[in-house]
C-alpha cells in the first residue's frame, strides 16, 4: 500500500514534469532572443533622485513577461549572466540591478539603503522596455530574497518570485511575516542541503505560504545566486517554474 509521503513525492514528481514541459511549449511558441544574449543598459531615477542602473537582457514579441534579479553584496550584476541568458532563451526579458551602495552612498556597507525604490525602479525600467507589467517576477539571493519578498508583499503587481537561500529574518525583514502578506502568489524557495541556514529558513518559509510554492533542496554547499551557476538542474527548474506562473 502507497503511504502518504510516497504520494506527496509522486504529486511532486508530477507537477515538475508539468512545469518543465509548459516550459518546452511556451519557449517554442513564444518569439525567442530579441537578438544576440548580450545585454543592454539602462537606467532610471529613484523617488530620491538616485540613479539604478541594470542589465537588460530583451525577448522579441508583445508583452513579454518579465524578471527583476537582485544582484547583492556577494554578486556584482555580470554574475547573473548565465542565469539571464537562460530566462531570455525561454522568452522571459531579465533586468538585473546592483543594490550594493551607489556613488551617492560612499561608504555603506551591506545593500543599498534605498532599496526597495531601486527594484521599484528595475520594474519601471522593464515596463518601459514593454513587459507585461501583470507578469512580473523577481528573484532574490541571500539577502536579496529577503528584500525581493518584502517588496512583493506590498506590490501587487509581483505576479511570482525565486528565492534563493532566503534567511528568516535579514535587512529588517521578518520573512515568515511577509510571506504570510504576499499571500497566495506563486513562490519557488531552492537551497542546498549544506547550506543549513537557507535549507532551513526555505523549510519553514514553505510551510507558511499560503499559495502555490515548490522547495527543492539541493546536494552541496551553494548559497544564494551559487544554488543556480553550480547547478544545472536548479536553474532548469527556476525557468521552468517562471515560465509556467508568469
Amino acid at each position: 500500500m502507497i503511504g502518504e509521503r510516497s504520494i506527496r513525492r509522486l504529486l511532486a514528481l508530477l507537477l515538475t514534469l508539468s512545469l518543465l514541459s509548459a516550459a518546452a511549449m511556451r519557449c517554442g511558441r513564444e518569439g525567442g532572443i530579441e537578438s544576440a544574449p548580450v545585454p543592454r543598459a539602462v537606467s532610471s531615477e529613484t523617488a530620491g533622485g538616485v540613479v539604478v542602473e541594470g542589465r537588460y537582457y530583451g525577448v522579441r514579441g508583445d508583452a513579454p513577461p518579465g524578471i527583476v534579479c537582485l544582484a547583492d553584496t556577494a554578486d556584482p550584476p555580470g554574475e547573473w549572466d548565465a542565469v539571464a541568458q537562460r530566462t531570455q532563451q525561454a522568452g522571459i526579458a531579465c533586468l538585473v540591478i546592483d543594490l550594493r551602495p551607489s556613488q551617492e552612498h560612499k561608504g555603506g556597507r551591506g545593500l543599498r539603503p534605498d532599496a526597495f525604490e531601486a527594484i521599484a525602479a528595475g520594474e519601471r525600467m522593464l515596463a518601459e522596455q514593454g513587459t507585461a507589467q501583470d507578469r512580473l517576477g523577481i528573484i532574490g539571493a541571500g539577502p536579496g530574497a529577503c528584500l525581493a519578498l518584502a517588496y512583493a508583499a506590498n506590490d501587487a503587481d509581483v505576479a511570482a518570485l525565486v528565492l534563493l537561500s532566503p534567511s528568516l529574518l535579514a535587512e529588517g525583514v521578518d520573512a515568515q511575516q511577509e510571506v504570510a502578506v504576499y499571500g497566495r502568489r506563486p513562490v519557488l524557495f531552492l537551497a542546498c542541503e549544506g547550506d543549513s541556514f537557507g535549507s532551513r529558513a526555505s523549510q519553514v518559509l514553505k510551510e507558511t505560504a499560503a499559495g502555490l510554492s515548490q522547495l527543492h533542496i539541493y546536494q552541496g554547499t551553494a548559497a544564494g545566486l551559487d544554488v543556480l551557476t553550480t547547478s544545472l538542474s536548479a536553474t532548469e527548474q527556476a525557468v521552468a517554474w517562471l515560465t509556467a506562473v508568469l
